[in-house]
């Protein structure tokens, strides 16, 4: 299955890698009393990937030149190159570390999230 490669990539590198899955197209469509997981940002999300089809997956909304799944340039990757680009991702130094917590409020339907950044190098990027 799917979701299993993504999950061992994660299991394999604990706190360093996470997933997040964005339910669209016409397979999220829910059956009666299923749970609705479709979000509104999740066709323009695929759109930017350059999706042409399920399942897929981008790996820090890089382009990794080969590994498309559409056209040059675009993000989205099938399944055997989930693994491939994480690696190269994972093995990539980082001149920050981002730490975030997160409070729900389910009454309310609001989030309120706390992001810290620790350099631990100068960084060539601006931001």
């Amino acid at each position: 299955m799917d979701i299993r490669i993504a999950q061992n990539i994660q299991n394999n590198n604990t706190g360093n890698a996470f997933i997040i899955n964005i339910h669209t197209g016409g397979y999220a469509n829910p059956g009666a009393n299923e749970p609705d997981f479709r979000t509104p940002f999740g066709s323009a999300i695929a759109a930017q990937s350059g999706l042409v089809g399920y399942p897929a997956a981008t790996v820090n909304r890089t382009n990794f030149p080969g590994l498309e799944q559409g056209s040059s340039g675009t993000t989205a990757m099938s399944r055997n190159s989930w693994t491939s680009a994480a690696n190269t991702t994972l093995s990539q130094s980082s001149d920050v570390n981002v730490g975030v917590e997160a409070e729900i409020d389910v009454q309310t339907n609001t989030i309120i999230v706390h992001v810290e950044a620790f350099y631990t190098a100068n960084s060539t990027q601006r931001y």
